[in-house]
């Protein structure tokens, strides 16, 4: 009797007639109150009526009598949601999830979740199983509706970001989106891949899955697996900037000049404005020997973004082909002070190398030795370098000498900030970061006004001289020299107080032409 009302019931359900499906199950639990599935599919009809709370009710006899745990604890995870009971609905999807550990639908519901309760790294990793087991029994459509889940949270943390850091609310570009993959990669770039790969499996035509992945195998060296990657992206979406000059990048390291050559080409051609390609055309121009278009492409990427030291080194190279060295020394200049205020010490080391190849007026370096600033070597060898450098300078062009103290200068406050655990901001300039060290107590007013003066005498003769040749025979070298005193003295107080001798008595002050 109760086999049957129960079939009864469950056929009037299936019809949606759930009122009537509601009456039967009434009937069959009179009559066996034990019948755990005659509670579940009560449930269910209170469930499609709204009937939330007495839902739960029922699915709650259904777990203690021990019914189908898997389907009632995911059942009852779904109405607490629609209840917004987020703590209980996490408890019991959970809870199906360990009756049942391939649940893709409890691992998506568990995402949603996790989403509601702000948890979206937790939220993340739930889709991104929920997809793996769509996956696995071929269930594309789910598996894609996922996989948007997973972009929508990336793209929302994104957008977070975006908008701590600006006031304007601005959804992030492409090439943000892309920075931010690239980023969670930098850890785990095989994780990262395996990720990808899956995404790839899913959905074959995504173009920023393929692109992603080239991007991330080219960082850990497998070149080729990289341009099969970039390869596959652009010929799903040919208008894809990033991949375009990724590859394009790629050619130029194996050799394909005139490979590289067509996609600088190209992505200049879907963005004349995008500074990578400009200054990756110049290069891929400067292995060919055309210096002349080289140096025009390096002049369009530095009116893009004057701040990037790399293309000043890229034109320096180009300029000294042409043996225009004092357009070479010029750039290498502003590349070094560039890579100063980005902190970025490898390159700044190399560009100085750079520097002291081309010393203007003389066709090799000096010894590297100063009587002046000798004194460094045990606390700060980076420093005496450029200081011989600017003593160098001296000799042979004062303006650059200037400058290069001006650099000096720098490179000592930036020394100072590591030394008393600053904090160091990369927009910051160095007269901002003059105030804040006075203002910390660092400095005293006498250092202060030293090495202001140097970086406002550097800033002045930068822009009235620099490039400029007969500015530059008629500058005094009274006025390098002054650099150079100044220099010298913060040297001093920067050895006194981080040298361990706070009484040191250097030599007196030699003129490098006195050497």
């Amino acid at each position: 009797m109760e086999q049957s009302l129960l079939q009864q019931g469950k056929e009037k359900a299936r019809q949606q007639n759930y009122q009537g499906a509601i009456a039967d199950f009434d009937q069959v639990i009179r009559l066996n109150p034990y019948l755990a599935e005659a509670y579940f599919r009560r449930g269910l009809a209170y469930d499609r009526l709204t009937n939330f709370h007495q839902a739960v009710f029922d699915y709650t006899e259904a777990i203690s009598r021990g019914y189908r745990l898997a389907d009632v604890y995911y059942a009852r995870a779904l109405v607490r949601f629609q209840l917004q009971n987020f703590i209980g609905a996490k408890e019991d999807v959970e809870a199906a999830i360990l009756a049942n550990p391939k649940y893709a639908s409890a691992y998506f519901l568990k995402g949603k979740i996790e989403q509601k309760m702000a948890m979206k790294e937790l939220a993340i990793t739930s889709f991104k199983q929920a997809a793996n087991l769509y996956l696995e029994a071929k269930d594309v459509n789910n598996c894609r509706i996922c996989l948007d889940k997973i972009k929508q949270l990336q793209s929302s943390s994104i957008e977070l970001s975006a908008s701590q850091s600006s006031s304007l609310n601005v959804f992030p570009s492409q090439e943000e989106m892309f920075t931010q993959i690239l980023q969670k990669a930098e850890g785990n770039p095989m994780g990262a891949i395996e990720d990808l790969n899956w995404v790839i499996k899913a959905d074959a035509q995504d173009a920023r899955a393929y692109c992603c992945r080239g991007m991330i195998k080219s960082k850990i060296g497998d070149r080729q697996g990289a341009i099969a990657d970039l390869n596959q992206a652009l010929q799903i979406e040919p208008q894809q900037l990033i991949a375009r000059r990724h590859r394009g990048q790629l050619r130029y390291q194996l050799g394909d000049i005139v490979g590289a050559l067509a996609d600088f080409e190209q992505a200049l051609t879907i963005n004349p404005q995008d500074e990578v390609s400009c200054i990756g055309r110049g290069n891929v121009r400067s292995a060919m020997g055309n210096y002349e278009a080289a140096i025009a492409d390096f002049d369009r990427a530095i009116a893009i973004n004057p701040d990037n030291p790399h293309v000043y080194v890229s034109r320096a190279q180009a300029y000294a082909h042409q043996e225009e060295i004092a357009k070479a020394i010029a750039d290498w200049q502003t590349a070094a002070s560039k890579f100063v205020l980005k902190a970025d010490w490898q390159n700044y080391q190399k560009t100085l190398a750079s520097l002291q190849k081309f010393n203007s007026g003389s066709s090799q370096p000096q010894e590297a030795n100063s009587c002046n600033f000798a004194f460094l070597e045990t606390i700060a060898p980076e420093l005496l370098t450029l200081a011989i450098l600017a003593e160098q300078y001296y000799l042979s062009d004062p303006v650059t000498c200037i400058i290069t103290v001006k650099q000096f200068a720098q490179l000592l406050a930036q020394s100072v900030v590591s030394k008393v655990q600053l904090y160091s901001l990369v927009s910051e300039s160095q007269l901002e970061l003059l105030s804040r060290l006075v203002y910390s107590g660092v400095l005293s007013q006498k250092i202060y006004y030293l090495f202001s003066e140097i970086e406002r005498t550097g800033q002045q003769t930068t822009h009235h001289y620099l490039g400029a040749r007969d500015h530059r025979e008629r500058t005094s070298r009274h006025k390098a020299l002054k650099q150079l005193q100044a220099a010298r003295e913060i040297s001093v107080w920067f050895y006194r107080n981080f040298g361990g001798e706070p009484h040191f008595q250097p030599e007196p002050f030699i003129p490098p032409d006195r050497f």
